[in-house]
């Protein structure tokens, strides 16, 4: 990817945004990576592209240790250049003895693939890359060793996919994929809500005002990811079917709390059709849990995740869904 933009004090603004981490240390070089010497420090690493770029290179919080590695272009496989190729980077002596360490590994890779390759010749890459891990690094077998991040949108055209509605097809193609290889493959995906609106101006990277939320996104998953990995193991295998049951109504009956509580509001015409309005959403890439009855031209957007509902707040504006925004979107649709 080309960088537009490159702001000198990034790197403070964003280690503004996260309070359990120390300063960060001059950028990696693959030659010279210093594996962890934080004895009871968890190591986690990110093989990123440019949308990473700004991101502190390294970070210590009370639980864990996190090495980011940002490649400008980088991609799944490039034939042509193995310096922008995450397979060959991944076989990489330095590389290797990294993995080793880390307890886990995070892909933010994809945008750089899906615009010059269809969805499934890049899922056919990244089920290669799996393989290839876990046939090095046997440690990282479980499904939250390996993560990877879905595509968000992106309205930069290429070669291959002229228009941004075969684009844009082909990423939620690749998106619907990577989840199924997830659980054939036993990784896990972590969906990022970015949507169009915090695109920079070029359509593919991620607008300056927008990268400190995206990095609190990332590290947050971090913080659940560790303190699950270091709590005790669920013994629900031993509890009784009437326990389980129980268990699972509770957790029902707290997500329906939950929902309610994690609610946006707003007003909308009537000609907006259910799979129309659904449609929507998914294009604003908007995570919802639960769609109730509109009543009083009241569409209720419910959440099971406050980070999602917190986006859609900033992302919906209240007339995103009057008559004239629907006729809007149709014809975008069919553009």
């Amino acid at each position: 990817m080309n960088d537009l933009f490159a702001p000198t004090n990034l790197y403070f603004h964003l280690n503004k945004t996260s309070s359990l981490s120390s300063n960060p240390t001059n950028p990696i070089n693959l030659n010279t990576i210093q594996i962890n010497t934080a004895l009871d420090l968890p190591l986690f690493l990110i093989l990123a592209d440019s949308h990473a770029k700004y991101f502190p290179p390294v970070i210590t919080t009370s639980s864990y240790k996190l090495i980011t590695k940002a490649i400008s272009g980088l991609q799944w496989v490039n034939q042509s250049n193995t310096q922008l190729c995450a397979t060959s980077i991944i076989i990489a002596s330095s590389m290797s003895s990294l993995l080793s360490s880390c307890s886990g590994v995070f892909f933010l890779i994809g945008t750089n693939s899906i615009r010059n390759n269809s969805a499934s010749e890049v899922i056919a890459q990244v089920d290669n890359l799996i393989d290839l891990i876990r046939s090095h690094h046997t440690h990282l077998k479980h499904q939250t060793d390996i993560s990877i991040s879905s595509v968000f949108p992106c309205l930069k055209p290429s070669f291959l996919f002229s228009s941004i509605s075969t684009l844009l097809s082909n990423i939620n193609n690749y998106n619907t994929l990577l989840n199924d290889l997830a659980t054939r493959k036993n990784f896990t995906v972590v969906d990022l809500p970015i949507t169009v609106d915090q695109l920079n101006h070029d359509g593919m990277h991620i607008h300056i005002n927008h990268l400190p939320y995206l990095w609190s996104i990332i590290q947050q998953y971090f913080d659940i990811l560790v303190y699950q990995k270091t709590t005790k193991p669920s013994l629900s295998h031993s509890r009784s079917r009437k326990a389980i049951a129980r268990r699972n109504k509770r957790r029902h009956e707290k997500q329906k709390k939950r929902q309610a509580i994690q609610t946006v509001t707003r007003p909308i015409a009537r000609i907006w059709k259910l799979q129309d309005l659904k449609t929507y959403l998914k294009y604003k890439n908007i995570k919802y849990g639960r769609l109730p009855e509109i009543r009083r031209h009241q569409l209720c957007i419910q959440f099971n995740n406050q980070l999602h509902q917190q986006h859609a707040e900033q992302i919906l504006n209240f007339t995103d869904f009057d008559e004239q925004s629907y006729y809007n979107w149709i014809s975008h649709e069919h553009s």
